[in-house]
C-alpha cells in the first residue's frame, strides 16, 4: 500500500526505511529529501558535524561541498581574521 506522500512523487516508506537504518530520524530525513539531498551526502555531512539539512542549507548555497567544509569554531575564526587585519 502506497502513502499518500509515495504517490505523489514523494520519498516512499521503503526510501524513509533506508534513512532510518542509517540512524537518521524521521524528521531529519525527511528535511533531508526535501532538500533534495541524496542519503551518501547527508552522511558525509553529518559525518563533518552538521546534522541538519536547514544547517548545511546555507553552505550548499556557497557552494562548499562536505569535502571542502572544515568546521572551525568561532574563536579561530575571529583569530585568523585578526591576524589577516593586523598583517
Amino acid at each position: 500500500m502506497k502513502t499518500a506522500l509515495g504517490t505523489a512523487g514523494g520519498p516512499g516508506p521503503e526510501e524513509y526505511r533506508e534513512w532510518l537504518a542509517r540512524g537518521f530520524t524521521l524528521l531529519q530525513a525527511r528535511e533531508w529529501l526535501v532538500d533534495g539531498v541524496d542519503l551518501g551526502e547527508a552522511e558525509r555531512w553529518r559525518a563533518r558535524g552538521i546534522g541538519t539539512a536547514s544547517a548545511a542549507l546555507p553552505l550548499r548555497v556557497r557552494g562548499i561541498t562536505p569535502q571542502s567544509y572544515t568546521p572551525t569554531t568561532r574563536r579561530a575564526r575571529r583569530r585568523a581574521q585578526r591576524g589577516a587585519t593586523a598583517a
